[in-house]
């Protein structure tokens, strides 16, 4: 599925004409589920793409681990980032997943 036609491209759209029309608009990220640990697809980079380079620079991705959570009785979350780097090589098509 195509990011332009995504949810996430909507919201992304929708964010940027608050900001146009100066109304609060402090979103930090999205967040994930997971089960197992087991979160890391291409689309979660792409979204975590698109939210850094349309939005911000600092935006996040809070994945929280529900079965980690279950299991271990507390909260499992985890905040992640692409690097600098990452970013030039994906919007560069210098990164794929035969790769990893």
């Amino acid at each position: 599925m195509s990011l332009r036609s995504s949810p996430a491209q909507y919201q992304l759209d929708m964010m940027r004409c608050l900001r146009e029309v100066n109304v609060d608009n402090n979103t930090v990220g999205w967040y994930r589920s997971a089960t197992l640990g087991n979160f890391m697809d291409l689309n979660l980079i792409d979204t975590q793409y698109n939210y850094q380079h349309s939005l911000s620079a600092k935006s996040v991705v809070i994945i929280h681990d529900v079965s980690k959570s279950a299991a271990q009785g507390n909260l499992s979350l985890r905040a992640f980032r692409l690097t600098n780097s990452f970013m030039v090589l994906y919007k560069e098509k210098k990164f794929t997943t035969e790769r990893c």
